[in-house]
């Protein structure tokens, strides 16, 4: 039981990275400020930085498809 409640955390938890990533990638540019907040996120969930990158970098290409799709 605790291991699936930490997995339904954890999944939560990434669902929220991947929103603000896509918010931050919305307007083209990525401010210092966002990037500020993504580091900050990143570390409140404890996601390790290889692993934030690669959500930021699933998010950036599904955003890249979807924005050349338009």
């Amino acid at each position: 039981i605790v291991a699936n409640a930490f997995s339904a955390q954890l999944s939560r938890k990434k669902s929220i990275f991947r929103v603000e990533v896509f918010n931050a990638l919305r307007d083209g540019v990525i401010t210092e400020e966002e990037k500020e907040h993504l580091k900050a996120l990143s570390d409140e969930f404890n996601l390790t930085q290889q692993h934030a990158e690669s959500i930021f970098n699933e998010v950036a290409t599904e955003f890249q498809k979807n924005k050349d799709k338009s």
